[in-house]
């Protein structure tokens, strides 16, 4: 199943239609002024970033030859309201797709954390963290979500390093399994139960508090209503998604 379908001419560039578009909660496109920064994503969610500033349109690394630049991270990022991000509560479908250029070198390469939501961040459950995506090595992607009880963790590996280069990440839940995809391919997945714990939800993209943190240029971050996929493998775009 591809994620993606048929073309068109928008905003004056290519783009592939997305035929889930009407279930996307979040959409951060990467094509913007260069040395800006947002202050709301493409849907008009208000964003805030970080104090230092760091977080900004630059014209690479990117994912997509025809955006004129990726949304830059280092030791940086933003927050935004978390409902868009409120994964999987009672069996709910979703889908959390990236595409993104990963830099190696300072900062590292493990623990890097891409999103966290919850009502707190310091620990799991009630008063801290509902889910969290990272990556934990050079080719390896981590979900964690709140169980009612306890976390879990979902690992999965790509057949190479995820670093330097552009890669696609997906990961799905159709209420019952969860899957890890990179670069339109099934790395793993895992039956999973979620819940939610409660109260405002606020999400952080990027997270320049933790020692090691993400170098990454991110030229698509999307979250859907629904499972996007439960095969195998699917047909990369090879335009942006409309």
């Amino acid at each position: 199943m591809a994620v993606f379908g048929s073309f068109r001419m928008a905003s004056s560039k290519a783009c592939a239609v997305d035929p889930s578009a009407g279930s996307r909660t979040f959409l951060m496109r990467g094509d913007g002024t260069a040395g800006l920064a947002p202050t709301q994503d493409n849907l008009g969610a208000a964003v805030t970033m970080s104090a230092s500033g760091r977080t900004k349109y630059q014209a690479s690394p990117k994912y997509w030859g025809d955006y004129a630049t990726a949304l830059y991270f280092d030791n940086s990022g933003y927050t935004t309201a978390g409902a868009p991000f409120n994964f999987g509560p009672g069996g709910a479908p979703f889908s959390l797709l990236l595409r993104s250029w990963f830099i190696s070198g300072v900062g590292g390469e493990t623990a890097q954390p891409i999103l966290g939501t919850g009502n707190g961040f310091g620990s799991w459950g009630p008063g801290g963290l509902q889910n969290e995506f990272r990556l934990i090595g050079a080719g390896a992607i981590r979900f964690g979500y709140w169980t009612g009880s306890t976390n879990q963790f979902f690992d999965f590996v790509a057949p190479s390093s995820l670093m330097d280069a552009g890669h696609e990440v997906l990961i799905t839940y159709d209420g019952i399994t969860l899957r890890g995809y990179t670069d339109g391919s099934l790395r793993g997945s895992v039956a999973a139960s979620m819940a939610g714990i409660g109260g405002t939800l606020t999400a952080r993209v990027g997270d320049p508090t933790e020692a090691s943190y993400v170098r990454v240029g991110m030229t698509d971050f999307t979250a859907y209503a629904v499972c996007l996929t439960t095969a195998s493998t699917y047909t990369l775009p090879t335009l942006p998604p409309c």
